[in-house]
């Protein structure tokens, strides 16, 4: 086997058990408001909006439980859920995800390091696209979980008129353009 393939297994090994990792210390942040007012709770469930949301957002394999969160909702929070898609994940999840990658990385490089190899990317590089990549699972999360609400398809209309023009096709824009689609197959049938 090549340090290529050891690489990209170790790889794999370190982004699965962040991605546990991240669900867990991350599912119980909320994001901080401007305003004073208590996180509302969904009704007969004492998960909080946000907690529904960041469910959603990081599950590893997500089920029926995992949306029904976010159907619970019932058009709340679609201010929130847009600015995801517009921006990507929040600052204190991008800050703990930028953290926990860090350490991967010094993990992977110790590991190398003890079989007399380097790591075929640079910190910055291993940043850069494990950020991008999870930005890219929220925007797209969001723009499901805004298909699910009321009131959810107008603001992906007015996403997709904002940041997607005629000749986009990057990943998000995608995920607009199938949701809304989508959402029109299920009216005529």
């Amino acid at each position: 086997m090549t340090s290529r393939h050891t690489f990209f297994r170790y790889l794999y090994i370190v982004l699965i058990s962040t991605a546990l990792i991240s669900e867990i210390a991350c599912a119980q942040t909320k994001p901080k408001g401007k305003t004073n007012k208590p996180v509302r709770t969904l009704k007969g469930t004492g998960v909080s909006d946000f907690d529904a949301i960041y469910n959603y957002m990081e599950c590893i394999e997500c089920n029926a439980e995992d949306s029904t969160g976010i159907i619970k909702l019932k058009g709340n929070r679609i201010s929130f859920l847009s600015e995801i898609v517009r921006y990507g994940a929040p600052a204190d999840k991008q800050k703990s995800y930028m953290a926990t990658l860090q350490q991967d990385y010094k993990k992977m490089e110790d590991y190398l390091a003890r079989r007399g190899k380097k790591a075929a990317m640079g910190i910055s590089e291993f940043e850069k696209y494990y950020m991008e990549k999870y930005n890219l699972l929220y925007q797209t999360r969001a723009v499901s979980a805004l298909s699910l609400l009321k009131g959810g398809m107008a603001e992906l209309m007015v996403l997709r008129k904002d940041l997607c023009p005629a000749d986009t096709a990057n990943v998000v824009c995608l995920a607009i353009t199938y949701n809304l689609k989508d959402a029109q197959n299920q009216k005529k049938n």
